[in-house]
């Protein structure tokens, strides 16, 4: 069982922690055709506390959208977060993930913006 605590004997315990696993991509708008969103996905997490941001060339973005910390079947934790771009920008997009479970963070490159990772 994901993020249990194990009994090892009456006075002490172990935690289990789970590394989120981390995904980004980007799709067309579906209001906008001239514009993007670019997702980050962590899921399969646990303890429930992380930080996530998307960032442009490393500075955090403030218009994203959270769908914040939501609960998986496994009794592990899933986030996402968005943002809308114009497509026609040419700039580098990441993913932060910060987590208990982590020895350091998780930075993912979202995109330079090539059309051949886009979906459409």
């Amino acid at each position: 069982m994901a993020g249990a605590t194990l009994p090892r004997s009456e006075s002490e315990s172990v935690i289990l922690l789970n590394s989120p696993d981390v995904r980004v991509f980007a799709r067309k708008a579906p209001d906008d055709h001239s514009k993007l969103v670019l997702i980050c996905l962590a899921t399969g997490f646990y303890p429930r506390d992380i930080e996530m941001y998307i960032r442009l060339n490393r500075i955090n973005i403030e218009s994203q959208i959270s769908s914040g910390i939501r609960p998986n079947a496994d009794e592990t934790f899933q986030m996402r977060s968005s943002v809308k771009i114009d497509s026609k920008d040419k700039v580098s997009y990441d993913c932060l993930v910060i987590h208990s479970s982590l020895t350091e963070p998780v930075c993912d490159l979202l995109l330079h913006l090539q059309k051949e990772k886009v979906k459409w």
